[in-house]
């Protein structure tokens, strides 16, 4: 019988570990620097603009500086500025920072370009026909009323466009953050393991929404995720994400009656 040598590894440890090849140590490091951000980020945005006592008082400090928004008819619509320039600036412009200065790529590397976005347009406009569908079909419970519309009393259709489009500026960031610079910062190192990875706080991020949007949340993520690592794109995916979010806001807006504000 061969004897194993005192300092080889047991086994029982080459075979758990035979599957995993070591990545290169840069890639490594890159992917550490994005989770490490990402935590801090996301930790910094809980307690800053997605809780109701600072993103107020960041909203009254943009009426001081523009007179409109400290009317009341225009308050709310205060708020949601704040909330879309706190999520750029978080989700986005400091990620992006990170990716330039520190990690040293570009962003078109993270998924930020339109590389066959019209190509694949077909296919995000596909997926938004059963969720749409799934939109109708909760747009009624008490659960999904209580959440949406997240722009409650808009003032007129303009009031309400502007809206939709600092909406859609939102999605953008979001997808950038999560299937941009988690996703395609640690792939070198977790390959389509990353999907998971990123999946798990950004199912997070919807525990305060409604069970099935939260569940929904884990088979788009993980959709979205799988589409962005193959197309190297988030464009698809932030303009489907929008699209949904503008259905739920008219849909839930119908079922107040209030779908076309005077």
């Amino acid at each position: 019988m061969t004897r194993q040598r005192p300092d080889a590894p047991h086994p029982a440890f080459l075979l758990l570990t035979s599957w995993a090849k070591q990545p290169p140590v840069e890639a490594r490091k890159r992917a550490n620097v994005v989770l490490v951000t990402s935590a801090l980020l996301l930790a910094i945005m809980h307690y800053g603009i997605f809780m109701e006592a600072p993103l107020a008082g960041m909203a009254r400090a943009l009426g001081e500086l523009f007179p409109v928004f400290a009317e009341p008819a225009w308050k709310p619509l205060a708020v949601k500025i704040v909330w879309t320039v706190g999520t750029l600036v978080f989700y986005l412009l400091l990620p992006a920072i990170v990716v330039r200065v520190v990690l040293r790529q570009r962003l078109a590397d993270m998924g930020l370009n339109l590389a066959g976005f019209f190509r694949h347009l077909g296919l995000y406009l596909a997926l938004f026909v059963p969720v749409g569908l799934l939109v109708l079909v909760v747009a009624s419970q008490p659960d999904f009323l209580d959440t949406y519309p997240l722009y409650r009393d808009p003032n007129g259709i303009a009031d309400m466009v502007v809206w939709e489009l600092l909406y859609g500026l939102q999605f953008l960031s979001l997808e950038f953050f999560f299937r941009g610079f988690m996703l395609h910062g640690t792939k070198a190192v977790l390959g389509y393991n990353a999907i998971w990875v990123m999946l798990v706080p950004y199912v997070m991020i919807h525990f305060s929404k409604p069970l099935y949007e939260t569940i929904g949340a884990m088979i788009a993520g993980s959709v979205l995720g799988f589409l962005s690592l193959r197309t190297r794109s988030i464009a698809g995916g932030a303009l489907l994400h929008w699209l949904v979010a503008i259905a739920m806001e008219i849909a839930a807006l119908a079922q107040r009656d209030h779908f076309f504000p005077q």
